[in-house]
């Protein structure tokens, strides 16, 4: 749990340098596969939900959040949207929102990769 409480934590500190409010804090354990004793305690006065999921937490999440009906929007952490998870998705995460600052589907010419000025470069795709 350690890396979702510190990139939560870095969340909620962003959220609330911009003004935002945190108004509640769940924690389903690591693994948990079964939402439905989480979802009903959350909050109906809350905005959005902010979930930061590992594996097939990632996957379970938002499909047992929309089935119990909630309507509004599932910000999301990297790990939680990656572009590994997103083809086992349906359409209950359409309109979510998440950020991730890295893709394997990115391509970066020498100009503007960032490992042109790295130390290991030239590393990175040999064998």
């Amino acid at each position: 749990m350690p890396l979702v409480m510190s990139r939560s934590g870095g969340f909620q500190k962003t959220f609330e340098d911009c003004g935002g409010k945190i108004v509640q804090k769940i924690w389903p354990p690591l693994g948990t596969k079964d939402f439905g004793p989480f979802i009903p305690t959350i909050k109906a006065d809350a905005d959005a939900v902010f979930a930061l999921m590992v594996g097939p937490m990632a996957l379970q999440f938002p499909k047992q959040l929309r089935a119990a009906g909630y309507k509004k929007p599932i910000l999301g952490g990297g790990t939680s949207y990656d572009e590994f998870a997103l083809p086992f998705m349906g359409d209950e995460v359409v309109g979510d929102v998440s950020a991730l600052q890295y893709s394997a589907a990115l391509y970066c010419s020498e100009e503007t990769s960032p490992m042109t000025s790295s130390p290991m470069k030239g590393r990175a795709n040999s064998s």
